[in-house]
């Protein structure tokens, strides 16, 4: 029995997280298919997808996302 709260990634979220991952950092994949930012880390990490995004490619496309105190 699933919980009420519980809700299981369809495969088109699969399928997108594991399209980008490692390109666009989490918290813009999670505002992209509509859930919070430590479900899309915690099912990367169960699936053992990496979804870090490399230094040259946040300081190139994601400077506003910048470091985890929102300092770039």
């Amino acid at each position: 029995m699933v919980s009420k709260f519980h809700k299981h990634f369809t495969d088109e979220e699969k399928a997108y997280i594991r399209r980008v991952a490692g390109k666009v950092p989490a918290g813009v994949m999670a505002e992209q298919i509509g859930r919070k930012e430590k479900n899309v880390y915690n099912w990367g990490h169960r699936n053992r997808i990496s979804l870090r995004v490399p230094n040259h490619i946040m300081n190139k496309y994601w400077r506003s996302h910048g470091t985890k105190t929102g300092q770039v």
